[in-house]
């Protein structure tokens, strides 16, 4: 399929009234045609295999996340997955083009010490969503028990909104998994109080943490 094609497949399917409520919620600078995330999924793995390196994506909304899930759902290597990543990046302004892309990476045969080696100049970048797409990769997919530690080694403490946002998500969720050693990290590291409200108001919405445990964390991140 080429870009044409794609472009037309993508305007068709349209909706002006979840145009309109996209807008209010992916708060970005691209145009964007309402079109349902599943419609784009399923073009995203017809055209994963094409060379579509090429395509202007970053057009509007839809046609940046139809190809971004498309390299995710690709048989590209990792390496190559992730070298396109760290540029894409680069020029997203939105959340939305991260999250469901990192939802669908396949990363099971990857093992921790070696998507952390590959992630660490995504945790260095000073770029927003290219910071924010290796937290998110932690968050859906190494959140372990025995990585405990050394996730919350890499906590930014960031003041960058869209990444303390997921570091926030990230520990709240910790937390409703793994209570005991989060609790442990939380009260002994000092981190920024807009994080540790963040996460507060996370665990508070969480329906993964008891009762008792939300009662127990407030005093350590007031």
């Amino acid at each position: 399929m080429d870009y044409k094609q794609l472009k037309n497949l993508i305007v068709s399917d349209g909706d002006e009234n979840k145009r309109l409520f996209d807008q209010k919620v992916l708060n970005t600078k691209l145009s964007n045609y309402g079109v349902k995330t599943l419609t784009l999924r399923k073009l995203a793995k017809m055209i994963a295999d094409d060379d579509f390196s090429n395509y202007p994506y970053y057009d509007s909304y839809e046609e940046a996340l139809t190809i971004a899930l498309a390299m995710a759902y690709s048989k590209r290597d990792l390496d190559c997955k992730l070298d396109f990543f760290f540029e894409f990046y680069k020029r997203c302004d939105t959340w939305a083009l991260v999250d469901s892309v990192v939802a669908t990476l396949n990363l099971k045969k990857i093992s921790f010490a070696e998507i952390k080696n590959k992630l660490a100049r995504f945790l260095k970048s000073p770029d927003t969503f290219v910071h924010r797409f290796a937290v998110i990769v932690f968050l859906d997919h190494y959140l372990e028990y025995e990585y405990l530690s050394d996730i919350f080694a890499l906590i930014s403490d960031s003041e960058d909104y869209y990444v303390m946002m997921a570091e926030a998500w990230l520990l709240a969720t910790a937390y409703a998994k793994y209570p005991q050693i989060t609790y442990d990290f939380l009260q002994k590291t000092k981190l920024n109080l807009t994080l540790r409200k963040n996460i507060l108001r996370k665990i508070k919405d969480s329906y993964r943490v008891s009762a008792k445990n939300k009662e127990i964390i407030v005093g350590v991140l007031r």
